[in-house]
């Protein structure tokens, strides 16, 4: 079982409708919001908080009453539920969430980072490949066609941050250890021809179910 849920960041982008929600959200969330100072980042803290919220009420999980933990390598955990994990991730105007039934990581990045119409787009991709792609990995990119290099090195890039974060490690594991080629299952889904989210597991896993919950967190913020 794995369930993937996203939505837009620019909901809470407001002080004030963020001062009047963050009460429905953890202790553990809202200090971590309240301690940021940019008003995109703690737009973006809060969606994948209300997000993880959204998600374990739909398993008929009682989120005022669970206990979340972040293990040293920064990762949530529920205490005291083996059967459910749970990861966190956000870049630019989304933030996604993952509950599944084994260990799990997610990860989002924006596939326009690198515009391979800037002159050193080329550059940057491959020097910043050189110190975290395996040799498999480089030869895929250096076949890859130029228009399509981007986009290959944003699934490599995404598929390295969901797979060290499924492993628990986080920014740990080098990512030159990492062979995505050969190492853990991933899914992965293109939002708005932009966003490319990635989940990776250590298992294969068949069921999978994703669920834009933007409308949903809009009702939460115009009905309380």
């Amino acid at each position: 079982m794995m369930r993937i849920y996203y939505a837009r960041t620019d909901l809470f982008l407001e002080e004030s409708i963020r001062q009047k929600q963050i009460h429905l959200l953890c202790n553990q969330r809202r200090d971590k919001i309240l301690r940021c100072k940019n008003s995109n980042d703690s737009a973006r803290l809060m969606t994948a908080g209300f997000l993880l919220r959204h998600a374990l009420l739909e398993e008929g999980l009682y989120y005022d009453k669970l206990d979340f933990v972040t293990t040293k390598h920064g990762k949530i955990e529920i205490q005291n539920y083996d059967n459910y994990h749970v990861n966190l991730t956000h870049a630019g105007g989304y933030a996604a969430c993952v509950v599944a039934d084994q260990q799990v990581g997610i990860d989002i990045e924006d596939s326009k980072r690198f515009e391979i119409d800037d002159p050193k787009a080329l550059e940057r991709i491959f020097r910043i490949a050189k110190h975290s792609c395996t040799a498999e990995e480089m030869k895929h990119l250096e076949n890859a066609e130029e228009e399509k290099l981007c986009k290959c090195f944003t699934q490599i890039w995404t598929r390295k941050e969901s797979y060290s974060k499924a492993k628990g490690l986080g920014m740990q594991i080098g990512f030159s250890m990492i062979n995505t080629l050969e190492e853990g299952y991933y899914w992965e889904h293109i939002i708005d021809e932009r966003y490319w989210l990635c989940v990776a597991t250590l298992k294969k896993e068949d069921s999978v179910a994703i669920c834009d919950c933007t409308e949903q967190l809009q009702m939460i913020i115009e009905n309380d």
